[in-house]
Formats: structure tokens, sequence, C-alpha cells
């Protein structure tokens, strides 16, 4: 009886270390404190809605477990500034966050040293299953707006003089 509870235990393990892409990492591989919408936002430098263009793999080597570098373009910036396309690193480990090129995702990329992260227990999924999450990320985005629905220019210029007219 004892093994197989074992064999059982170790054919999760197995089954969790093969994440194909696109494919969350299966929610007993996560902690128990599963990260909120809110949370992840917060600690996140960048939200984004983006497709994966290109990838290029690294083998391991003593320091490093091996990975993939993606290249993203966004579609839609929600959170952080972004001039053209972000280099996102995942780790060949249960963790990673594989991506298929060409299909659409929001991501909550964070960064780890010098690397930009996507958390695998966390809300980032391919868009087609995340569009409950990206109507509720819209609107911590709109918070930072003004009356009129526009970009709060303090937001972006905290530094800015006033500039008075008079006639």
């Amino acid at each position: 009886m004892r093994f197989a509870a074992l064999l059982s235990v170790a054919s999760l393990v197995l089954v969790g270390s093969v994440n194909p892409p696109g494919r969350r990492v299966p929610r007993f591989f996560c902690s128990a404190d599963s990260v909120t919408l809110r949370s992840e936002w917060d600690r996140s430098a960048f939200v984004l809605v983006g497709v994966a263009r290109t990838a290029r793999s690294h083998k391991a080597t003593s320091n490093d477990l091996g990975g993939t570098d993606y290249v993203v373009r966004p579609t839609e910036v929600l959170r952080g500034r972004i001039d053209d396309e972000l280099w996102i690193y995942s780790e060949d480990d249960s963790g990673r966050f594989p991506l298929k090129l060409g299909r659409r995702y929001l991501l909550f990329v964070y960064r780890q040293g010098k690397t930009l992260r996507v958390d695998n227990c966390g809300h980032s999924a391919l868009l087609a299953d995340s569009e409950a999450e990206l109507r509720r990320v819209r609107r911590f985005g709109l918070k930072r707006r003004n009356r009129r629905g526009l970009p709060n220019v303090e937001l972006l210029l905290p530094s800015a003089p006033s500039i008075r007219l008079s006639a």
C-alpha cells in the first residue's frame, strides 16, 4: 500500500515536470497562498496583452537550468512603459511559463535579477482563457485616469511645472 501511494506521488511529480507550451502548472504545484489578481498587478513591472514572436532555447550549464528567451510584442500595455518588445526568460523547471509562438497572452511580467519573467502560478494565460481577468485588470488601470478618461498627466510627468496664462 505504501508503495502504491509513493508511486502515485512520484507520477504526479513527473507529470508536473512536463509542462507543454500554453499549459499552466497544475495548481497542486503552486503554493497554498494563491496570488490574487490585485497583488500580482501590484508586484508586476509590466502587465500587457502580447504576442510571442520568437523563441531561443539555452542549454543547461553549471550555473543555470537552461531555458527559453521569448520575444513578445505587446498589443496592449496595461502597466509599465514598453517601447517595442520584451525579452521574457522562462527557466526549464516545473514553474516555467512556455509560450506558443503567434498566440496572444495576458502577461504579468516581473523582474528577477537581470531577466523578465512570468509566474506560472499567477494569472498569466492565453488571452482566450483570461478575458475575465483582462476586464478586471483594465479597471485597475482606469483608476489611474482622470474624470475625462484620459491618462493623468501628473502621473506621467510628476515634476511638470505649472503654467499660468494671463490676459
